[in-house]
């Protein structure tokens, strides 16, 4: 079995497996960017660095939030086929204001997973 690989900032149609949408014959799609290790260690960095001298949990989670949030607006290149309260969600901003805590941790992990983006890949047909 082959592995597939992605270069930096390419940008890929991603169908998240979130609520079935994979099995959906209409499937909501984001456009990703790939983010690369050494980006992903950055980010994690970052939060480290942030972090570090926060002794309020509460707090130390609004830091991460922050650059997790951060790191999906530099990512998230473009969304299809979310709707929101009647509205039809089209923005990466309107998508983090809106989705879940699950898809967006979806969304994440799989700009920074080679594996977990090959298998959400919208195949050609």
């Amino acid at each position: 079995m082959a592995i597939t690989l992605f270069s930096k900032g390419q940008e890929i149609d991603y169908i998240p497996q979130y609520g079935g949408n994979r099995d959906s014959s209409d499937p909501a799609v984001v456009r990703l960017k790939y983010v690369p290790y050494e980006k992903v260690l950055a980010y994690g960095r970052q939060i480290a660095a942030r972090t570090r001298v926060i002794k309020d949990q509460t707090k130390a989670i609004e830091v991460t939030h922050e650059i997790q949030k951060k790191e999906f607006m530099e990512n998230v290149v473009s969304v299809s086929g979310f709707h929101a309260g009647g509205s039809v969600i089209t923005t990466a901003e309107d998508l983090w204001e809106h989705a879940p805590t699950e898809l967006i941790n979806e969304l994440i992990l799989a700009m920074e997973d080679a594996a977990k983006l090959s298998e959400g890949q919208r195949k050609n047909s």
